[in-house]
């Protein structure tokens, strides 16, 4: 979904992506420098907004942050 890499992308924090970079060993995806509470707070309101099938299928898999909101988003809808 364009709406929520473009939301992503607006808050990135330069520094955090340098820190998490360096954290993350793997590197399996590219990081974009989101804190983890602006990524769970998205993920809820993505939740009330959208089906999960929706937001599943549709959120790309190119960014760390992207998988990370996937994952909140179950989480979100385990915990309903």
């Amino acid at each position: 979904m364009q709406e929520v890499k473009e939301y992503l992308l607006s808050n990135r924090d330069q520094r955090y992506q340098d820190f998490s970079f360096e954290l993350n060993i793997a590197r399996k995806y590219k990081s974009i420098g989101v804190k983890i509470p602006v990524l769970r707070n998205y993920a809820k309101y993505l939740s009330k907004e959208y089906t999960i099938d929706y937001l599943i299928t549709n959120i790309d898999e190119e960014y760390y942050e992207e998988v990370m909101l996937k994952g909140f988003i179950i989480g979100n809808y385990l915990n309903l």
